[in-house]
């Protein structure tokens, strides 16, 4: 029996009367969108954010946030996404520990 991907983020969604009902940012779709931003054909967990990585522009990483808070309707502290976070995977994880 396989199971899903563990680390899926869980979002309340606001916008539904039950406030225990949320929406869930899958990891493949986290990292998909990344790609996007970040013009690559994909990214995976251990993959460095900036320079010698994905090399993710400061203004490319903004607005791959904005579209995240856009789309799940949540608010992400950019304040808290500093230099610890050099990962892929650890960016997921701050994110999740965020609006978890």
């Amino acid at each position: 029996m396989s199971f899903p991907d563990p680390s899926p983020i869980y979002v309340p969604y606001h916008t539904l009367k039950d406030s225990s009902m949320q929406i869930i940012i899958e990891k493949p779709k986290f990292m998909k969108t990344l790609a996007r931003y970040a013009k690559v054909e994909s990214v995976q967990p251990e993959d460095i954010l900036f320079g010698s990585g994905l090399n993710l522009s400061s203004i490319r990483f903004v607005e791959f946030i904005l579209d995240l808070e856009e789309e799940y309707d949540v608010d992400i502290d950019t304040d808290k996404l500093d230099e610890t976070v050099r990962t892929a995977a650890q960016l997921y994880t701050r994110i999740a520990d965020q609006i978890g």
